[in-house]
C-alpha cells in the first residue's frame, strides 16, 4: 500500500508529532508513506526561494497512491494551498485531511480551545495573574488566529483588558520569542506577571533570553507555551503547555484513511481535544529540575553524530565546482549518514542540461518553464542500502528510477525540492532515516544540496560562457580554423610537446592565389566560399594534433610536430598536392627543433618569404 502525504516544514514538533502517529499505525500495515514537504515559511521575504519550495507539491502524480494525507494550513501559501486541493480533489482518490475542508475527503480537526482554556484559566484562577503579554503566530494561520481568540475570550471573561502593546505576532520559532523579549526590555517597560506565548519554540525563546538578562522564571515572570514539543520537559524550568494531541491525530487520519480505501467507512468530521500540561515554568509541579537541560538542543542534535556529518559536508561542498565532484561528495557523507536510501533526481537528462548551459550563456532563456518540474528526470546519484548506482531519464510521474532497488512496503520517505531560487533543479529523496524523527537533518542536507547545485549551475553557465569567449578570440568565424591569437595560445602547448618528444615543429605556409580576382568578379560571397573551401582541405589533410590557422585574408598556416625534415617535406607536399587539386595555392615550408614562441615567429617570417618565392617562380612557368 502507498500512501501520499502532504505537509509543509515538518521541523516543527507539532508537525513531525502527526506524522510519526502517521507512520506508527502505517507500520502495522507495513504500508509505504511518501511525505512531500516543503520549508518555504521560514523564508518568506525571499520570494524566489519559496517559488523554488512550493513547486514540490506539483510533484505527485496521486493516482500512482492508494490515498493521501493532507495538512493544508502548515503549507503556509495561499496559491500553493489551493493548487493542492484542486489536485486532489481532481485525483478523487481517498483523502483525510487535518482542519480543512476538502471535496470527499474526511476531515479531522485540532481543538485549538479546549486544552488552551484550561491552561490559561488555570492562570488566572491559580495564580491570580492579570498583567499578561500574548505571543500570537501569524497573523494569516489559522492555528495562530484560534488561540488568539481563545487568549482574548478568557482575558474578557474574566475582566482582564488586553491593550495592544500587550499583543505580539511571531513565526512560531525561537528567534520570535527572544526578539520579543529584546523589544520589551530595550522599551524599559515594567515586567508583566506572565508570558504566554501561541507555541513552545517562541516561549523557549522567551525563557532563554529572560535568563539572559538576570529574570527569574517563574519568580519574577511566568512563561508558558503551546504544543508540547520535545524541548519542554527538557529546559529549566519546564515548560507548561498543550498537549494538542497530534500523535493521536496521526493515528486516527491513518485510520480513516484506511477505512475510506477499503470502503468500509464514509466520510466523516471528527476532533481531537489538547489538554493542559502544568509544569515549573508557572510555578507548579515538584520544582525538580532536569539534569544538564539547558543543552538540551545540543543533546537532541548531536545524539546521532549527523549534524557533525553536515558540518564536514558543507566544508567539503565548498570546494566542489563540477557535477561530477558533487556526486563523489555525497558518496562520501551520505552512507555515514544512517538512511538506507538516498536518490537526487535531476530534471531532464544530462544531454540537456549541458544544452542548456549553451542557451543560458548566450543570455537567452530556454524553452520551458524553468519554475516547473519537466516531465523527464534523470538519477545521478542513488543509494540503495548501501549500493551506489545512477538511473538514466525516466518518467517523472514514477518518482523512483524504474528498476531501482527502493523497497515498495512498510518504508517512509521524504521528498523535498531542489532549486536555485525559482529555478528548479529537481528532487531528492531521502528513506528509512529512523535516527532524524523531525527531519531537521534532511532540511539541513537538502539545503546544502541546494546551495551547492545553484553554484555549480552558475560556475557551468559561467565556464560556457566563457567557453564561447574563447573560442570566438581564438577562431576565425567564417572558417572555425584558429585565428593568430589561437595559434599564439595552441602553439604554446605544441612546442612544449614537441620538445618532451624529442621533435621539431614543421610550419607550412599557404596563400591562396586569384581571391581578389573571385570576389571583383563574382562578389564576396563566392570569396567566402573559395576561402572556407581552402579551410576545409586544409582539416582534411592535417592530422590529429596538427594546427590549422587562418593567418591573414588569403593566408593559411599549419604548424605540426615532425621527426625529421624529411619527414616534414614529406608531408607538406602531399598536403600541397591534396590542396592543389582542388584550389590554387603558393606555399613554402621550414623545419626546425624549437623551444618558444619567438623562435615560432621566426618560422612564420621564413615559411613566408619561401612561400613568396614559390609565388614568383610560379608566375614565372606561367
Amino acid at each position: 500500500m502507498n500512501l501520499a502525504v502532504l505537509f509543509g516544514e515538518i521541523g516543527f514538533i507539532s508537525r513531525y508529532k502527526i506524522i510519526e502517529g502517521i507512520r506508527a499505525h502505517a507500520a502495522q500495515d507495513r504500508a509505504n508513506v511518501v511525505l512531500y514537504t516543503s520549508e518555504g515559511f521560514l523564508y518568506e521575504e525571499l520570494e524566489d526561494y519559496i517559488k523554488g519550495e512550493y513547486a514540490i507539491y506539483s510533484l505527485p502524480a496521486l493516482d500512482q497512491y492508494d490515498g493521501v494525507i493532507v495538512d493544508l494550513d502548515s503549507i503556509q501559501n495561499q496559491e500553493a494551498t489551493d493548487s493542492v486541493r484542486e489536485k486532489i480533489e481532481k485525483a478523487n482518490i481517498p483523502c483525510v485531511s487535518f482542519d480543512q475542508v476538502i471535496t470527499n475527503a474526511d476531515v479531522v480537526y485540532f481543538d485549538n480551545c479546549a486544552g488552551f482554556r484550561k491552561l490559561l484559566e488555570h492562570l488566572v484562577q491559580e495564580h491570580g495573574i492579570r498583567d499578561v503579554v500574548y505571543l500570537s503566530g501569524p497573523k494569516d494561520n489559522r492555528d495562530a488566529r484560534e488561540r488568539k481568540d481563545v487568549f482574548l475570550n478568557v482575558m474578557r471573561e474574566h475582566d482582564i483588558e488586553i491593550r495592544k502593546n500587550q499583543m505580539y505576532y511571531g513565526n512560531f520559532d525561537f528567534e520570535s520569542g527572544r526578539q520579543l523579549v529584546r523589544d520589551f526590555m530595550s522599551a524599559g517597560r515594567k515586567l508583566p506577571q506572565a508570558f504566554v506565548a501561541a507555541n513552545d519554540f517562541m516561549a523557549i525563546g522567551i525563557m532563554g533570553e529572560l535568563k539572559k538578562q538576570g529574570i527569574q522564571i517563574p519568580d519574577q515572570v511566568i512563561v508558558t507555551g503551546y504544543d508540547y514539543c520535545d524541548l519542554a520537559d527538557l529546559v529549566v524550568p519546564s515548560l507548561s503547555s498543550v498537549d494538542r494531541g497530534e500523535f493521536r491525530a496521526g493515528e486516527l487520519a491513518y485510520d480513516k484513511l484506511i477505512e475510506r480505501i477499503r470502503g468500509t467507512g464514509t466520510q466523516s468530521f471528527c476532533s481531537v481535544e489538547g489538554r493542559p500540561v502544568i509544569a515549573h515554568s508557572c510555578g507548579c509541579g515538584d520544582g525538580k529540575p532536569v539534569p544538564n537541560s539547558d543543552i538540551c538542543a545540543d543533546i537532541q542534535i548531536n545524539r546521532d553524530g549527523s549534524f557533525d556529518l553536515l558540518k564536514g559536508l558543507s566544508i567539503e561542498f565548498s570546494n566542489v565546482d563540477t557535477l561530477t565532484d558533487f556526486e563523489r561528495t555525497m558518496e562520501k557523507y551520505i552512507s555515514r549518514m544512517g538512511m538506507e536510501f538516498f536518490y537526487f533526481c535531476q530534471c531532464g537528462s544530462r544531454e540537456s542540461y549541458y544544452s542548456e548551459l549553451d542557451i543560458w550563456a548566450e543570455g537567452k532563456a530556454v524553452d520551458r518553464d524553468v519554475t516547473q518540474f519537466q516531465s523527464t528526470v534523470w538519477c545521478p546519484i542513488a543509494y540503495e542500502n548501501g549500493e551506489w548506482n545512477s538511473y538514466t531519464s525516466f518518467d517523472i510521474n514514477l518518482l523512483f528510477p524504474p528498476n531501482s532497488l527502493y523497497k515498495k512496503e512498510d518504508s517512509y520517505y521524504i521528498v523535498m525540492p531542489v532549486h536555485q531560487g525559482k529555478v528548479c533543479i529537481g528532487y531528492s529523496i531521502i528513506g528509512n532515516f529512523r535516527t532524524d524523527l523531525s527531519g531537521r537533518v534532511i532540511q539541513h542536507l537538502v539545503l546544502n544540496i541546494d546551495q551547492v547545485l545553484g553554484n555549480i549551475r552558475k560556475q557551468d553557465i559561467m565556464k560556457t560562457m566563457l567557453a564561447k569567449i574563447n573560442k570566438k578570440w581564438q577562431y576565425d568565424e567564417l572558417t572555425g580554423l584558429y585565428n593568430r591569437s589561437g595559434m599564439n595560445v595552441q602553439s604554446e602547448i605544441l612546442i612544449e610537446e614537441a620538445c618532451k618528444q624529442h621533435k621539431g615543429i614543421a610550419l607550412m605556409f599557404f596563400d591562396l592565389d586569384g581571391l581578389k580576382r573571385i570576389n571583383d568578379t563574382q562578389g564576396h560571397e563566392a570569396g567566402d566560399q573559395y576561402i572556407k573551401r581552402m579551410a576545409e582541405l586544409l582539416l582534411t589533410g592535417k592530422e590529429e594534433d596538427d594546427l590549422a590557422i587562418r593567418y591573414g585574408g588569403d593566408e593559411y598556416i599549419l604548424i605540426s610536430k615532425q621527426g625529421s625534415n624529411e619527414e616534414s617535406k614529406e608531408k607538406f607536399e602531399a598536403l600541397k598536392g591534396l590542396i592543389q587539386a582542388e584550389v590554387s595555392v603558393s606555399a613554402g615550408c621550414v623545419f626546425r627543433r624549437i623551444q618558444s614562441i619567438e623562435e615560432l615567429k621566426l618560422l612564420v617570417e621564413e615559411a613566408d618569404e619561401r612561400m613568396y618565392q614559390n609565388k614568383r617562380d610560379r608566375k614565372k612557368v606561367g
